[in-house]
């Protein structure tokens, strides 16, 4: 018996795929620039996880519905 994810897609979408390539290609530029401050990479890492756990997140929401928290269209364009 094996153990599978309940959908068999890919967790991202192709959008949100692209902009977690985009993370990994900004770490890895940014970890060839010059160090001018001790706490530049480490800052620089917590921002890049930051973002993914927002994005991972996503996954999170669609694929669970009843057990995390999402705005409807129409609540989320109450904020603009």
């Amino acid at each position: 018996m094996t153990n599978k994810h309940k959908h068999e897609e890919k967790a991202f979408k192709y959008e949100e795929q692209k902009i977690m390539d985009y993370l990994v290609n900004a770490w890895n530029g940014f970890i060839n620039l010059e160090t001018l401050h001790p706490s530049d990479k480490k800052d620089f890492m917590e921002g890049i996880h930051r973002c993914q756990r927002v994005i991972s997140m996503r996954v999170l929401i669609r694929d669970y519905p009843n057990d995390f928290f999402s705005l409807s269209k129409k609540e989320l364009e109450l904020d603009k």
